[in-house]
């Protein structure tokens, strides 16, 4: 029977033969990634694009304007994607973005699955999560559940499904200066309060496997699935909790079929 993570199975990922076996069994790899002395530079063209009074959480998806949305998309691809090629196969980018944790209370991350970007039987979806400088449960550091990427839960959209059941092998990660975390999108994650006297700052590209079909689960209130099959630039219009609309649709079926 096909499960729906059987397509990290399907082509390697990472050209570094350890680091892509361990995405494929952990959901995850955390990588060598920026020479540690770019850092305070990225660091200070980042913070220029964070919205005044964004916090104490700010991501693409919490920003309702398209414009600021391809600006940050646009001055993160510049930096990372030439990087993130170099290490990486058979995958394209789709989106840019940046995760800002203010210092103080307010940023904790609850443990969650992202959505289903594409067909998990088939493809891979993911993201490349690089802090600009180290982490740990201090600073707004990841925690994961290794494996949960081959939990076989349901497609993910819009509500989310709960998760709670599943939360038990919760580890707290840690990186390094100029390191990276690369995560399957099915990958169980959070991340802590930000307990630092600074901005936490994380520059992050979402990725799929090169051939797929960027995709969309939304469940009415009817509690009927849908499939939106859309195109790349999804992220700059898209808003939560509606469904997707608009020029960026190419194909919506009922789920399943």
């Amino acid at each position: 029977m096909t499960r729906v993570s059987d397509g990290v199975d399907r082509v390697p990922l990472l050209l570094s033969e350890s680091a892509d076996q361990e995405f494929r069994e952990q959901g995850f790899a955390v990588v060598p990634f920026v020479d540690p002395a770019r850092l305070e530079a990225l660091r200070q063209r980042m913070t220029e694009l964070v919205p005044p009074e964004s916090g104490p959480f700010f991501t693409l998806y919490r920003n309702d304007t398209p414009r600021i949305r391809r600006v940050l998309d646009a001055v993160v691809r510049e930096e990372l994607q030439p990087v993130a090629d170099e290490i990486m196969c058979n995958h394209r980018f789709y989106v840019g973005s940046i995760l800002v944790k203010f210092p103080g209370e307010g940023s904790f991350l609850d443990p969650h699955q992202d959505w289903s970007f594409v067909d998990e039987t088939q493809h891979v979806s993911g993201i490349v999560w690089f802090p600009l400088e180290a982490t740990d449960e201090r600073n707004g550091g990841l925690s994961v559940v290794p494996g949960s990427h081959r939990l076989d839960l349901p497609n993910r959209g819009t509500p989310p499904e709960p998760i709670d059941q599943y939360l038990d092998g919760l580890v707290n990660l840690s990186t390094r200066p100029g390191e990276a975390v690369i995560y399957h999108n099915a990958l169980i994650h959070g991340s802590s309060e930000n307990q630092s006297d600074h901005l936490r700052i994380v520059m992050a590209l979402g990725f799929v496997s090169e051939q797929a079909d960027l995709l969309h689960f939304f469940t009415d209130q009817e509690g009927q699935k849908w499939r939106y099959r859309v195109r790349d630039d999804l992220p700059f219009t898209y808003q939560p909790p509606d469904p997707p609309e608009g020029e960026v649709v190419l194909q919506v079926d009922r789920w399943p079929s």
